[in-house]
């Protein structure tokens, strides 16, 4: 669906598998099989303007794992401000800033910060996660499509300060920064393109 302001896609999300004997917070637990997450999206443009838009996103996601008996494990919602800008500067390079809060059901939240009572030791107590608030995120991302080639690079930062189950013993830092860089070839293109 889509309309002068509004839109609705599909949103996707992913989390890659942890091993817990890799990670000291989770030594003895059992490992956390990667995640799908997937569900509606929808999208207000609040503002638009020559080359620019300004749009308030609303993704809701049911969450299950991948593993050989799939299980659902929740769902997590990230409303956020995203701003698109094309060709910042006339330099061909185009500009993504999004930042928003994200919320998780208890199941979500429990699926990666529960502590059961079997798995509590003298360093990590028993815990049981509540749903609601889980943080919030900002990114930045610059990218450029080149005549065959594409570039991008993206930094992300992630905060846990306010988040409901922050007091969880497996929360070892609040605050994360990442980021990343991408390259592709284009092979082959339509006779006819679209910007």
């Amino acid at each position: 669906f889509e309309s002068d302001r509004l839109d609705f896609d599909l949103s996707l999300a992913a989390t890659a598998p942890t091993r817990s004997e890799d990670n000291d917070a989770r030594r003895g637990m059992s490992d956390l099989a990667p995640t799908l997450e997937f569900g509606p999206n929808l999208n207000w443009t609040a503002a638009r303007g020559t080359g620019w838009t300004l749009q308030l996103r609303a993704p809701v996601r049911a969450a299950l794992t991948l593993e050989s008996h799939a299980r659902g494990i929740g769902w997590t919602a990230t409303p956020n401000l995203s701003l698109d800008v094309e060709n910042v500067g006339s330099s061909g390079w185009n500009l993504g800033l999004m930042s928003g809060p994200v919320f998780g059901s208890r199941r979500f939240n429990a699926y990666f910060y529960d502590v059961p009572t079997a798995d509590a030791t003298a360093d990590r107590s028993a815990y049981r996660s509540p749903g609601g608030y889980a943080g919030a995120q900002a990114t930045a991302t610059l990218s450029r499509r080149f005549e065959r080639t594409w570039a991008g690079l993206f930094v992300r930062h992630d905060t846990l300060h306010g988040a409901r189950f922050a007091d969880s013993p497996l929360v070892r830092r609040r605050d994360n920064l990442s980021f990343g860089i991408a390259f592709s070839w284009v092979f082959a293109t339509s006779s006819e393109t679209v910007s």
